[in-house]
């Protein structure tokens, strides 16, 4: 169950790409902080480039 929250984050974060892919819309702004906390490696920051690159593939301007 603790996995299962740890990884919540990243779920809505794949979650909210997808949907903006498959809705085809113009552009996503995201408010608020985009990390939150210390990092203790790269991957919180390496996991985000991937989701926010996939955006720009797909020729979705982000904002944050």
């Amino acid at each position: 169950m603790a996995k299962r929250f740890a990884n919540a984050g990243r779920r809505a974060v794949e979650a909210l790409i997808a949907e903006t892919i498959a809705s085809k819309a113009a552009f996503l702004i995201i408010s608020g902080d985009v990390f939150d906390g210390d990092w203790k490696d790269v991957k919180t920051g390496l996991f985000f480039v991937r989701a926010i690159s996939a955006l720009h593939r797909a020729g979705i301007p982000v904002s944050w």
